[in-house]
């Protein structure tokens, strides 16, 4: 079972809202259970998250917090909260249900992750997963100017140079050296990158921890696969 703490100012009105709100979202889930939600005020968030696995609070996480931390004005507020669902049950090791009588609450991503039949589960339709771009590993950057000058004619995209590569529009990206995989890298779209990893992960796809990356934000933009396919090293990136 999983320790929730939600915490306001006081620790009362704002919080046991958020609480009952969550409670209601997670029972619906089939969590009912898993979880326990204590409520606090914000200046006991520290000590009652030493063995909680997340916070849920109405203002920054306070320095200190080693938890998880969501954000509970979504929850009041609806702006956003299907973004702060998908970050709760990642949290909680679980995938969106979507029941029968509401299947549009949910965006097209999320709309046939029926966790009922596990056979079903499918990361296009959990996260919304499509291939970004291609990599192509050239001998120099001279060669990877030449074959993204290439794909950009071919598909009448522009050629764009980076410190490490030079894309063809978004689709190919020639690396123009020691570039991943034994003959390139693919890289996959997923709307949110921390569920999509563990959810992989689950299933034997082990991620190399050493090739995570950010955004300036701080969120996650983009992890490696350590298994290479057909020669291929495979990524998954936020990147559209």
């Amino acid at each position: 079972m999983k320790k929730i703490v939600v915490a306001c100012g006081s620790g009362v009105a704002t919080s046991m809202a958020v609480a009952e709100k969550l409670s209601a979202f997670l029972d619906g889930q089939g969590l009912a259970g898993a979880y326990r939600i204590v409520r606090c005020p914000m200046s006991r968030v520290l000590s009652e998250c030493a063995d909680a696995a997340m916070l849920m609070a109405t203002t920054p996480a306070p320095i200190g917090v080693t938890c998880e931390y969501v954000s509970a004005v979504s929850f009041l507020t609806g702006m956003g909260q299907k973004d702060a669902e998908r970050r709760v049950l990642a949290i909680m090791g679980a995938w969106p249900i979507v029941h029968k009588e509401r299947p549009d609450e949910y965006g097209p991503g999320e709309r046939g992750a029926i966790m009922a039949d596990t056979k079903r589960e499918s990361p296009v339709e959990l996260f919304d997963m499509y291939v970004a771009h291609i990599g192509i590993n050239a001998e120099d950057p001279a060669d990877a100017n030449r074959i993204a000058e290439r794909f950009a004619t071919l598909m009448g995209l522009e050629a764009r140079d980076t410190p490490k590569s030079v894309f063809s529009g978004t689709l190919v990206e020639t690396m123009k050296q020691n570039g991943r995989g034994a003959n390139g890298h693919i890289g996959f779209h997923v709307n949110d990158l921390d569920a999509a990893g563990a959810w992989f992960a689950e299933r034997g796809f082990e991620l190399n921890e050493e090739t995570r990356t950010l955004n300036e934000d701080g969120s996650p933009r983009l992890i490696y696969f350590k298994e290479e396919i057909g020669g291929f090293a495979i990524h998954l990136t936020t990147d559209k």
